[in-house]
């Protein structure tokens, strides 16, 4: 489903339908609550997903300065460190799926990262991401193997993928299947290309994945790549074929950051000598839908951010001050909802959309704090409440249908804590 960069991740109209002030033109001031999910894996916490059921994962490190980083996963609010690989190495939690599998990076005994998971049915063990073997022609080995991993994303059903290096760092898109270490490339050997996001709705038993590969320009080619069938599980050879998205008229080059169910995808597409703009394809061969075309005035520069079932887009955007904001673009009844801070705030930075419309965000409250919101297109922006007497906190994730979310919050003593909160 997600990035696991959180960041990552990596989604108007004024002469064509119609731009809203979210909430009537005024953010709505009742406060959500947070509950803490402990500090059983150490004294400063964060979160970095949160599941339907309310399962929540992140990291904790000890309260001294470059402390060890250990992951973690909280059932009903009851914080469970996980193993690392090694004594003494970090591990980080990047996210947990509806089906319980925690999602992270590990680093072993001789530095080596390693793409790891855990299952919330047995959270005591830890499964390493095996790299990419190598491939062989009549018993003569034509590619090496690789020799480390890294988990950059993954979907509700628990496939997981990421990135597989060779000894010269060069990289492949790789993804692993559910309960399964053995890699499958998604793209050729070495070509250096990103996993954006793998979505829910399998093709021939395997997800939909949105990737950026590099040009030998410098310039990036975005593309949906589909599963072959037949070779899932092999680990050897690329199972999936890639179609490249359609370029605006104009552009250089485009990014993708999203892929949902229907194979329709949000990214950002770029123009020499212009703004960046967001970028809608309602379809793997359909030319994309950009924010300008009845948008935000010329010149804004925009960002497809977050992608919903639904079709229905958040997309980042700098104001005339050079702020960053957000809005809600409902791509099919072409309108667009801006998203308005917390009272007395000056920006907003989404961080999250469900299937239910709701978006999370972080805002900046009338005393300059950062302060935790989510908005709704009946109820605008509402602020969720300080936890422990703390004055800052930021939101983090929210789970698929919008029945959760997950943020970081600083208490009255400084200590960082990991909550969640039903919406």
């Amino acid at each position: 489903m997600r990035p696991m960069t959180k960041t990552s991740h990596h989604l108007l109209f004024l002469a064509i339908g119609a731009v809203v002030l979210a909430g009537f033109g005024r953010p709505n001031v009742a406060h959500a609550s947070w509950s803490s999910e402990g500090h059983a894996a150490g004294a400063q916490c964060g979160t970095s997903g949160v599941n339907d059921n309310g399962v929540a994962a992140g990291t904790c490190t000890s309260i001294d300065p470059g402390g060890q980083l250990t992951a973690w996963v909280a059932i009903n609010g009851v914080q469970t460190p996980l193993p690392s690989l090694a004594a003494g190495q970090p591990c980080s939690a990047g996210g947990v799926s509806d089906s319980g599998d925690v999602i992270g990076n590990c680093v072993d005994n001789d530095e080596n990262a390693f793409g790891t998971f855990w299952t919330i049915d047995n959270p005591g063990s830890a499964t390493v991401l095996q790299p990419l073997a190598a491939v062989t022609l009549l018993g003569i080995i034509q590619i090496d193997p690789d020799i480390s991993t890294i988990a950059t994303s993954f979907n509700q059903s628990g496939f997981i993928g990421g990135v597989s290096f060779n000894a010269n760092g060069g990289r492949t898109a790789a993804l692993w299947t559910p309960g399964s270490s053995t890699a499958v490339a998604v793209s050729e050997r070495g070509e250096n290309c990103d996993i954006a996001y793998i979505n829910n709705s399998n093709v021939n038993g395997a997800p939909s994945i949105a990737l950026n590969c590099p040009n030998d320009s410098g310039t990036t080619t975005p593309y949906i790549a589909q599963a072959t069938g037949g070779l899932l599980g092999t680990g050897l050879l690329r199972a999936y074929v890639k179609t490249p998205l359609p370029l605006p008229s104009g552009s250089s080059d485009c990014e993708v950051v999203a892929v949902n169910d229907s194979v329709q995808a949000l990214g950002t597409c770029y123009f020499p000598g212009s703004s960046p703009e967001a970028a809608f394809w309602p379809s793997v061969s359909s030319a994309p839908t950009l924010l300008s075309e009845g948008g935000l005035p010329d010149g804004t520069r925009t960002a497809g951010a977050f992608l919903n079932n639904h079709g229905n887009v958040v997309v980042r955007y700098q104001d005339t001050s050079g702020k960053t904001q957000s809005a809600f673009w409902n791509t099919s009844a072409a309108q667009l909802n801006l998203i308005l801070p917390v009272p007395g705030g000056t920006q907003t930075e989404a961080a999250g959309l469900a299937d239910d419309d709701t978006v999370i965000l972080t805002s900046e409250d009338g005393n300059e704090h950062v302060q935790a919101a989510k908005w709704t297109i009946g109820g605008g922006t509402e602020a969720y409440e300080d936890y422990g007497g703390g004055q800052e906190s930021v939101a983090i994730d929210i789970s698929q249908t919008g029945n959760y979310t997950a943020g970081d919050g600083e208490d009255s003593a400084e200590n960082e804590n990991a909550l969640v909160s039903p919406n």
